[in-house]
């Protein structure tokens, strides 16, 4: 990416140290890249990221039509800014009570009945012809993975077989979160329904790559998955008692997981 600001420099250390980090930096660079351009025009050979830089930016990009992504531009910002301030520089931080960061959904931890309900429904479900699996009912085994392990979604679609140790009961993650890896342990009744559900993905995929494949090889995408939680969720009829169905992602699986472990200690 070329940058050609006063504050080129200070822009291009701060994307690659968060790069070492693990952070995705498509959308920060692009960011950035019209941070650059704006200096470039309206503040060129300022080499210092001072308050009418950072509010002028964000000005104009609120005049362009870019106000449902202004907190998102506000916190890079604010994260250039701790960036150069760390390294000896001097910059403006934006205050926290101008564009605060808004969480946007409030998780809905499920209760056992609407866990017991949900899962009959995705058993169900899984069962389908019509879902885009190599093995039927994969959506239950992988759904079941999510939740005994407090997965993210992404780690238990993006699952690979080469990575799945049942005589450990032992997960291996790669690139999850910042591009971290990890290891998780599996319970014996998960090791044992993955025991059961690879032997009838040898017949079905030989070689295949990941571990809950669709027909044509390829992991499940975020859609799909989501797609098919949503459909299960509303189909399990959780709202009989209560009048209206929560909002749900399947990230509350790992939420109900977190709490269940948390409840267990206490």
């Amino acid at each position: 990416m070329e940058l050609r600001s006063g504050l080129a420099k200070w822009i291009a250390d701060m994307l690659g140290f968060r790069d070492s980090m693990g952070f995705p930096r498509r959308k920060r660079e692009n960011v950035m890249r019209r941070f650059d351009s704006y200096c470039c025009e309206f503040h060129p050979g300022v080499s210092v990221l001072t308050e009418e830089v950072v509010r002028g930016w964000l000005s104009s990009e609120a005049s362009r039509g870019a106000i449902a992504s202004l907190r998102m531009r506000a916190n890079e910002m604010r994260v250039l800014a701790n960036y150069i301030r760390a390294f000896g520089g001097e910059a403006y931080v934006l205050p926290f009570r101008l564009y605060p960061a808004t969480s946007g959904f409030t998780p809905h931890v499920m209760t056992d009945a609407e866990l017991a309900s949900l899962f009959r429904q995705i058993d169900h479900e899984a069962a389908s012809a019509s879902c885009d699996q190599a093995v039927h009912g994969a959506y239950s085994v992988l759904f079941r993975l999510i939740y005994t392990c407090g997965l993210r979604p992404q780690e238990g679609r993006t699952a690979k077989t080469a990575d799945l140790d049942l005589s450990r009961g032992e997960l291996f993650l790669r690139k999850t979160k910042c591009n971290a890896e990890r290891i998780v342990g599996l319970s014996v009744e998960m090791t044992e329904l993955l025991a059961k559900y690879t032997r009838r993905l040898a017949s079905a995929s030989p070689g295949g790559e990941f571990l809950f494949p669709r027909r044509d090889g390829r992991a499940p995408t975020a859609n799909a998955v989501s797609m098919f939680f949503h459909a299960c969720w509303r189909g399990a009829d959780v709202n009989a008692t209560r009048g209206d169905v929560p909002r749900v992602r399947v990230y509350d699986l790992r939420h109900r997981f977190a709490s269940a472990v948390l409840q267990k200690w206490a």
